[in-house]
This record gives C-alpha cells, sequence and structure tokens, in this order.
C-alpha cells in the first residue's frame, strides 16, 4: 500500500488518519492503517491541524461550541474585567456545558477584581480567546 499523500509505501505505518481531526472530538471517521503513513500523517498534524487549533477561530469556536481536545480539554478564554481593568480567565463547565468559571487571569492580583465586583451591581467584561504561544 502507498500514502495517498507522499506516495512511499506505508505497509507497516501504525498511523490512523482521522478524516476530522482526533482534536474536534472524532472518534470514529477514520482511514484504515497504511493509507496515510506515520510521517504525513505527523506532518499534518503538527503543520496543519495545531495551527488551526491554535488560532484564534479556532480556539475561539472550540469555547463556545465546548469541543474538547484529545485530553478532554476545553480551551479557555482570556479577557479583561472593564470597571477594575483586571484581566480574566473564562473557563467552561465541565458538568452542564451551560455555566463558566470566571478569575483573575493566572499571576494577577484577584484584590481590585473582587471589589469591584461586590461594589458594583453590573459590570462588563472583554472576551478573546486564550493566545496559543508562539513557537521560538
Amino acid at each position: 500500500m502507498r500514502c495517498i499523500f507522499c506516495k512511499c509505501v506505508s505497509n507497516g505505518c501504525a498511523s490512523v488518519e482521522h478524516i476530522v481531526p482526533e482534536s474536534l472530538a472524532n472518534r470514529e471517521h477514520t482511514l484504515p492503517r497504511g493509507w496515510v503513513c506515520d510521517s504525513c500523517n505527523n506532518y499534518l498534524g503538527r503543520k496543519v491541524e495545531k495551527p488551526f487549533l491554535d488560532s484564534l477561530y479556532g480556539a475561539t469556536s472550540r469555547f463556545w461550541m465546548g469541543v474538547p481536545n484529545k485530553k478532554g480539554r476545553i480551551p479557555s478564554v482570556k479577557g479583561l474585567h472593564r470597571e477594575s481593568q483586571t484581566p480574566i480567565q473564562i473557563f467552561p463547565s465541565l458538568e452542564d456545558g451551560l455555566s463558566f468559571t470566571v478569575c483573575p487571569a493566572d499571576g494577577q492580583d484577584a484584590t481590585k477584581w473582587v471589589s469591584s465586583i461586590l461594589s458594583e451591581r453590573r459590570g462588563t467584561s472583554i472576551c478573546s480567546p486564550r493566545p496559543s504561544p508562539r513557537p521560538t
């Protein structure tokens, strides 16, 4: 058998190619072993799927649709609590998928944020997806 991408012999390959990436919660739709060689499968995962999943669109879509990665995690969203000017982080609830946990972002002092929430009847949070780390 030959790889459908590079045409190299792929009889001994162990990888299973997911038609829709496994990181987008696809566990069923795969090509049989050998249709894609291990090298091409790894390349597609690193150079095509990962940049998409880490992109603004990919992370936002996965957050709002509740799509977990291979490890069962849904990406968090970072934002800003406008009244206290505190960077925040929003995590989806794993139990019901409809509620969120909001807290100050890692390394941020919660004092201003908590004081603002306790003193104000209303507040505004501006959210954007968590940026992916840049390759070095």
